[in-house]
């Protein structure tokens, strides 16, 4: 698909940036962290990726995401030290990688998609 939404990249790149914007305030009750992009940087907003404090709330997350047919993803997940071909110890990678959901993004998301998905996330997460 990549060339073919060309002509329209800038205009999916703000709209996903708006939906990233948006999750963070709809969320600001949810104790996770983000990650950081560097000011220099001209961040895409392909993803918008949440860092739970631990791997018991991202999968009590995820469960809740999927009971009500919304799909997340675990980006990032397993780090890729742990490829056949990668050696070393990588903790803070490793650690990390446990504990990231990338959230639904994609132009054509609502707004009331987007609060229904964060009140799953901050149900989950205060039951």
């Amino acid at each position: 698909m990549g060339l073919a939404v060309f002509p329209w990249m800038n205009d999916i790149q703000k709209k996903e940036q708006e939906q990233s914007l948006f999750y963070k305030e709809l969320l600001k009750d949810l104790i996770v962290t983000y990650p950081s992009i560097d000011k220099i940087e001209n961040y895409n907003y392909a993803y918008s990726p949440i860092i739970f404090s631990n791997v018991d709330l991202l999968k009590k997350s995820m469960k809740a995401l999927e009971d009500n047919k919304i799909g997340s993803r675990r980006y990032f997940y397993p780090g890729l030290n742990n490829l056949d071909f990668t050696h070393g110890n990588y903790i803070v990678s490793d650690n990390i990688s446990e504990r990231v959901l990338c959230l639904p993004l994609y132009h054509s998301l609502s707004k009331e998609e987007q609060i229904m998905i964060a009140r799953l996330l901050l149900r989950a997460q205060n039951n």
